[in-house]
């Protein structure tokens, strides 16, 4: 027989979820239940093959989304140009306490720690708290900043236990290969659920959330690609020579002749002074046109 699905146990449910999620609740006081599960990306650019419609769907201003499920499991990958440079993508998607202000469902990002190296590669530690309908979830991400391959990867922070079972994710920016000032973005991430997180969940974080993952970069890049625009010095033209200074207004290029004949007369008649006491005369020849 079908059971009917009415509030009254659809808040039961979510209370039954949140009772099991506060008894193996994300916590710094314990540590993870292993120490990755996933394969985590290597901070090198991954590869990145389009199709003619793919190409057509990124020149329209679309993304391109790929993703696919295996139960709790789940992978994304989303690619979207934007019209501003990397290195003003690269800021956006590093500056994780500015996230709860643009993504959606994201509630707290808490940064505990930080590391720079001598390579420049540095590395982040924060804590996320997502509320998707009521249920809140929380984890450790343990994120790393590749300048040399302008790439921005996290793995789980396996130090302390977080309500995923696993999350491994990817972002890259490029020059675009053809729109000058534009960026290629590339954001990958796969996940892994405990079974008790809802279908729901899951559901939204391998689908919806993968294209507003992408679309508040481009959104927050492109304006601040503005912004640094409209303060840019203007640069201004430098004087021309004086004698290049026309009077009236006329253009250098229809006084160009005119220019020359003066120039001409000026120096006949520098050459008659400094000849004038020699015994002969330098024969005589014209500037400009024959």
């Amino acid at each position: 027989k079908k059971m009917k699905f009415n509030a009254r146990s659809f808040v039961g449910f979510i209370s039954l979820i949140l009772f099991v999620n506060q008894i193996d609740a994300a916590s710094k006081n314990k540590k993870h239940g292993h120490t990755g599960v996933l394969e985590p990306y290597d901070g090198k650019q991954l590869p990145i093959r389009l199709t003619p419609a793919q190409f057509k769907k990124l020149d329209s201003g679309e993304s391109v989304v790929y993703n696919e499920r295996n139960g709790k499991s789940g992978r994304g990958v989303v690619v979207q140009d934007i019209n501003a440079s990397s290195s003003i993508c690269m800021d956006k998607i590093r500056d994780l306490a500015f996230y709860p202000k643009v993504v959606p469902q994201l509630k707290k990002v808490d940064i505990y720690e930080t590391k720079k190296f001598s390579n420049g590669t540095s590395k982040v530690a924060a804590k996320f708290d997502v509320g998707i309908l009521g249920l809140k979830v929380s984890y450790f991400l343990m994120c790393t900043h590749e300048p040399k391959y302008d790439t921005f990867t996290w793995t789980l922070d396996y130090r302390y236990n977080s309500d995923f079972d696993d999350n491994v994710g990817h972002w890259q920016v490029m020059p675009h290969p053809s729109k000058r000032g534009w960026t290629r973005v590339l954001y990958s991430t796969k996940l892994k659920l405990f079974p008790w997180i809802p279908e729901f969940v899951i559901s939204f974080l391998t689908g919806k959330a993968l294209t507003e993952s992408t679309a508040w970069v481009k959104r927050e890049s492109e304006l601040e690609s503005q912004r640094q625009a409209s303060k840019a010095p203007v640069a201004k033209t430098p004087p021309l020579p004086s004698w290049l200074n026309f009077k009236g207004g006329e253009s250098p290029f229809n006084s160009l002749q005119s220019k020359l004949d003066e120039m001409e007369k000026e120096f006949l008649h520098r050459r008659e002074k400094i000849f004038s006491s020699f015994h002969f005369k330098m024969p005589a020849f014209k500037f400009g046109r024959r």
